[in-house]
């Protein structure tokens, strides 16, 4: 269901470029912007609303939406973003190394292998886990330019309702079609109603992305999930 609501935006949003007169950089932003979703805050709302198990289908949720949106998002910088398209070489070192991916393919292989963390190293990065979304949110404040965002504000509109209320809606409708109930659908919903990922605006900085309309993105998306996630969970769950 969360695979079929991302490829679908996927679609629906090529199918938009040609109409939306946008730049490479502007609509790999626009991309980033309605695709990528924070996992520390559905983290934190699955173990606050659902408990362990919750917090169990989040993280199975994140290991497989987080390499498939960033190969996808890479791919699109890549493509788009740069004066000169990037061929699947280029696009392919890349992903090699972007951290994210590399962070779930270790993490899977621990999984798999059943090996645990020493002590230390595992409170050292559960510290450094639970400061993740300030700093994140920190560095897009940086970024963020109120002129730009009123100049670009249509954009970011269509990127605010995309993610908001565009991807809860797809995987509402995902969940109905292959027959997901319960808890599972419950914690679906949650990854579809969290606002944008702030890794997006570092991201667009590597890949030559449009920064400040990511920044004026995630910041519009993090705001409006404050009224959005409880409306769209309290009707659901």
């Amino acid at each position: 269901a969360l695979l079929s609501a991302i490829f679908t935006m996927v679609g629906l949003l090529s199918s938009m470029r040609r109409h939306l007169r946008l730049g490479g950089a502007e609509y790999s932003s626009l991309f980033q912007g309605s695709v990528r979703w924070n996992g520390f805050v559905g983290l934190a709302a699955a173990a606050s609303l659902f408990g362990s198990a919750g917090t169990t289908l989040m993280a199975l949720a994140i290991a497989v939406m987080v390499p498939t949106v960033n190969v996808l998002c890479v791919y699109i910088l890549t493509r788009h973003a740069s004066a000169e398209p990037a061929g699947i070489g280029t696009a392919a070192r890349a992903l090699a190394k972007n951290p994210l991916i590399l962070a779930c393919a270790g993490g899977i292989v621990l999984n798999i292998a059943d090996i645990e963390l020493a002590t230390a190293i595992d409170r050292g990065l559960d510290i450094l886990g639970r400061s993740a979304l300030t700093l994140g949110l920190l560095s897009v404040g940086a970024g963020l330019d109120l002129a730009h965002a009123r100049a670009t504000k249509k954009t970011v509109a269509l990127a605010t309702l995309l993610k908001l209320l565009g991807m809860p809606l797809l995987i509402a409708t995902g969940c109905w079609l292959f027959g997901v109930h319960g808890l599972t659908r419950d914690v679906a919903i949650l990854c579809g109603t969290v606002p944008g990922a702030t890794s997006s605006y570092i991201l667009a900085r590597q890949l030559g992305g449009d920064t400040q309309l990511i920044a004026s993105m995630i910041s519009a998306t993090t705001l409006g999930a404050l009224i959005t996630m409880p409306l769209i969970l309290q009707f659901v769950i």
